[in-house]
């Protein structure tokens, strides 16, 4: 992937790392809204912020897709 050329092995390697936190976060944030003890108290509002966080969860997955595929296509370059 082009726009993770430049980067190094070990920052995309961070890069996956970080982001799987930032998905565990996220899912568990989503946990917490389903219960619906915290904030916010109206249903509407949770809704929003799950469907929010849905989205991030699932433009994070694509990233580390992205990453991997940058990984393997470096290998595979590197075969060759």
């Amino acid at each position: 992937m082009a726009k993770y050329q430049r980067l190094t092995e070990a920052e995309i390697h961070e890069g996956i790392a970080e982001t799987k936190k930032s998905i565990e976060g996220s899912k568990a944030y989503l946990k917490f809204l389903s219960t619906g003890q915290g904030l916010p108290r109206n249903l509407l509002s949770r809704q929003e912020l799950a469907e929010s966080h849905t989205k991030l969860i699932a433009n994070s997955e694509q990233i580390i897709e992205d990453l991997e595929t940058e990984l393997r296509e470096r290998r595979n370059g590197a075969r060759r």
